[in-house]
């Protein structure tokens, strides 16, 4: 576990190509001892190192897997949580249709219960809204996420 949250801080301080030497070592641990949730977030991180390093498809395969992982366990906040991610993933190669899809189905896996998860769901889905051309279908989903994000004192969900 330790070696994926080092992982994750090297690679926020700037240091991708350790983080990915930690995270691919916290994954191959965590698959050869059949950890879980370790497996998740070792992929987590390691999908981190990537979008660091600006390796995007690795970044977006490793969140794929990750999904896989977590619906083989049927962990509903990683799989919403990894749906949003790859929601936002579509939202950057503008692959809108994609993106309110997953946005979509990471709040309805969100519910009311994973509040944090379902903030960030209804942002992204208006987000992807909006890139679609249809501000006013977008509305109803961004009041939820600034409601929520009000709710939870988080500014930089309010600012997106």
């Amino acid at each position: 576990m330790a070696a994926c949250y080092v992982a994750g801080a090297l690679a926020i301080t700037g240091d991708a190509d350790e983080a990915e030497t930690h995270a691919d070592r916290a994954l191959a641990l965590a698959e050869e001892h059949d950890l879980y949730p370790q497996v998740a977030i070792a992929l987590a991180m390691r999908a981190i190192s990537y979008g660091v390093r600006g390796r995007f498809d690795e970044e977006a395969a490793c969140h794929l897997r990750r999904l896989a992982v977590a619906r083989d366990h049927n962990d509903v906040t990683r799989i919403a949580d990894t749906l949003n991610t790859l929601a936002e993933i579509a939202l950057d190669e503008d692959d809108r249709d994609t993106a309110a899809a997953y946005a979509a189905e990471a709040l309805a896996m969100a519910g009311t219960s994973r509040v944090t998860v379902a903030r960030d769901a209804h942002i992204t889905l208006a987000r992807a809204l909006v890139g679609r051309g249809d501000p006013a279908a977008a509305a109803a989903p961004l009041e939820q996420g600034l409601t929520l994000a009000d709710r939870t004192g988080q500014r930089l969900a309010r600012a997106q």
